[in-house]
């Protein structure tokens, strides 16, 4: 699983690339040399929107989608439910205690909150507590810690439909089929509801690009053959861009088009998926990828308070490397504190799962090419 370690990597520091540099730059109107030369060769070109950040959040999709189905096949569901908490809540609730002390600083400073939230941060404790749960994306209005949070909510209905699909998850396609039934089920009855299911279906629309990943392991684990995957791969991509259309239809104009970013993700997770064999001299992306959860809650609160707070008195890039710096320290504290121990409590509370796994038989990799 080398290569899942590099396209970790890459899409950790495409979010990072697109937050603390295009995006910080863009409200401050300002102009950057390295950036400049990004968007002229690279994203301008291949309309790449958002600065890459939607690359980047892609293949984040497409990662989960085949990681997390192919630990499922083998854990029972206990262990897959109690490991998939673990390797969410914890690291979240440490990310959210930072965010509610930096808006507190910011507020002590007379810094004023980042443009790159989605929405004023909340002003109540209680409010901010809301973002602990994930539940605040389903109020209106969100009280918003960490407005990078919004993808988890989607990675948290793609572990419940995989958990209740359990039992599928070893009988070829019959889970992926079932959850597109659950999505479409769920975006036809969009505005039916009310608010707040409303905005679960927005996140539940996003779920079929992890389904995608689902459907890129199935036909790597031979569960399925081509004709298959590319079948269930066009009903997925139906089903996202139906839900665009009938919730988000922006993003599907020439100008603004996440097919375009989610294509290219697609090409480079495939290409490096039949690849996965010739991958080598992995240490700095295996650090890099260890650290993404982390990285990617941490970078908004902590990155970009040193941006605002030094980039007027230092200059833009000395500014970066301070909070490029910062964000490596709290990262690190996060990592060996908070993911670590996790790691370590899930496992202990699933030894039981991790010896029913050992019986179930794996599944036998495909033959190298050539």
């Amino acid at each position: 699983m080398v290569f899942l370690d590099f396209l970790r990597a890459a899409a950790i520091l495409l979010v990072l690339w697109d937050h603390l540099v295009a995006q910080w730059l863009g409200q401050d109107h300002r102009s950057w040399l390295p950036l400049v030369q990004v968007n002229r060769f690279v994203t301008g070109p291949f309309a790449l929107i958002q600065d890459l950040g939607w690359l980047g959040v892609s293949l984040f999709f497409l990662i989960s989608g085949y990681i997390v189905t192919r630990v499922a096949a083998v854990e029972t569901m206990r262990a897959f439910a109690v490991r998939r908490l673990l390797r969410i809540y914890p690291p979240l609730v440490f990310a959210v205690l930072v965010g509610v002390a930096v808006i507190a600083l910011r507020r002590g400073l007379h810094i004023p909150d980042t443009a790159l939230q989605a929405v004023p941060p909340p002003a109540r404790t209680g409010d901010a507590l809301w973002s602990v749960t994930l539940l605040n994306w389903l109020r209106w209005p969100h009280p918003v810690v960490l407005g990078v949070t919004w993808t988890l909510v989607i990675e948290m209905i793609f572990y419940l439909l995989t958990f209740l699909g359990h039992p599928l998850l070893r009988r070829g396609a019959l889970a992926t089929w079932a959850n597109l039934a659950v999505i479409a089920l769920i975006l036809g009855t969009a505005k039916l509801h009310g608010t707040s299911y409303f905005l679960f279906a927005v996140s539940a629309s996003y779920v079929p690009l992890l389904l995608c990943g689902q459907i890129c392991w199935l036909a790597h684990s031979r569960r399925i053959r081509m004709p298959h995957a590319l079948l269930l791969t066009a009903l997925a991509w139906i089903e996202f861009v139906v839900g665009l259309e009938r919730i988000q239809p922006a993003f599907l104009t020439a100008g603004n088009s996440y097919g375009v970013s989610f294509l290219a993700a697609a090409a480079l997770f495939l290409l490096a998926l039949l690849r996965a064999d010739r991958w080598r001299g992995r240490r700095l992306a295996r650090t890099i990828a260890e650290r993404s959860y982390s990285l990617y809650l941490l970078h908004a609160p902590v990155a970009l308070l040193v941006l605002d707070r030094l980039a007027g008195r230092v200059g833009y890039t000395v500014a970066l490397v301070a909070a490029v710096l910062a964000l490596a320290v709290a990262t690190e504290a996060s990592y060996r504190w908070v993911e670590l121990t996790a790691q370590r409590l899930a496992r202990r509370l699933t030894r039981s799962g991790r010896r029913a796994a050992a019986r179930v038989r794996p599944v036998r990799a495909p033959e190298p090419a050539g």
